[in-house]
């Protein structure tokens, strides 16, 4: 996230995509894009079932991926995805040795199709830091702009 721009690159991949949240149409019943929380954390931590800890450094639990309220999510970093009718997921936490998380890993079992599993990692926690948008990125698809 940078301002209004979302940019989005599987780990398998070299290109990015970006999104103007400005043109994307704040009702849309698909996107499910929360304004107030970007990234999804917040929906994601209010959606924690269960958690324990697994050692200093690991927390491991279960999340609810229909979100709280049924409203559907599907965290963290991944706002335009939503998932329906799955039951509690597997997420995994970890810290470093200041306690700051350095990754959030979650994963889906949908009825039908592979496990989906989406790992978030941060670093550099309290260092400033300069961001700019990737060099090249491709437009994401017209679905997400329509009025």
């Amino acid at each position: 996230m940078i301002g209004n721009d979302s940019y989005v690159r599987p780990s398998d991949d070299k290109n990015w995509v970006h999104v103007d949240l400005k043109r994307v149409k704040r009702d849309d019943p698909f996107l499910r894009f929360d304004w107030v929380d970007p990234t999804g954390l917040k929906a994601f931590t209010s959606s924690i079932a269960s958690v324990d800890r697994v050692d200093p450094h690991t927390y491991a639990g279960r999340f609810d991926p229909t979100g709280k309220d049924a409203t559907s999510f599907l965290p963290v970093g991944a706002p335009s995805i939503v998932s329906i009718g799955i039951r509690l997921s597997p997420f995994t936490i970890t810290t470093d040795d200041k306690g700051w998380v350095t990754s959030i890993k979650v994963e889906l079992s949908p009825s039908e199709g592979p496990k989906l599993t989406l790992t978030t990692t941060m670093k550099d926690h309290g260092k400033p830091l300069k961001i700019n948008a990737p060099a090249r990125a491709g437009e994401a698809a017209d679905f997400y702009y329509r009025k």
